[in-house]
């Protein structure tokens, strides 16, 4: 102990051992209020998954849509069946694409109104309505 102008006090160097001695955790309040932060936010996306929308996941066309493919009135050249260009007047050799569907614009609305669906959907093997209407001869 040292003593100056009546006031007694330690040495500096006790002080600084017992410092070192004693951890203390660094940042603690940060890394508390990023780890608060990290479980909110995935709180948050947990909750979103459970307000989405459910939609089914389109069911592939029966097999004997595609075998109507092969009846093409107009040519027997396989190369022209399907090639997304109406070349028969009829439409047969464009059964499971959209270029003989006579519909205009890009966006094609289901029988009951559920959806709408691209153009480029329709005809394409998968049922995107409810009803597949999306996939049967307009």
């Amino acid at each position: 102990m040292l003593r100056s102008k009546g006031f007694a006090y330690r040495s500096s160097n006790v002080d600084a051992e017992r410092s070192r001695s004693v951890k203390r955790p660094r940042n603690s309040r940060r890394r508390q209020l990023g780890l608060m932060a990290i479980v909110g936010a995935l709180s948050f996306v947990s909750l979103l998954g459970i307000f989405a929308v459910h939609r089914p996941r389109p069911l592939p066309v029966p097999d004997k849509v595609f075998d109507a493919a092969r009846i093409a009135t107009c040519t027997d050249d396989p190369a022209l069946i399907n090639d997304d260009y109406c070349d028969c007047d009829d439409g047969s050799d464009e059964l499971l694409t959209s270029a003989c569907s006579h519909i205009h614009g890009i966006k094609f609305d289901c029988r009951n109104n559920e959806r709408s669906i691209w153009r480029s959907m329709i005809r394409d093997g998968i049922c995107d309505c409810s009803d597949c209407f999306d996939e049967h001869q307009h």
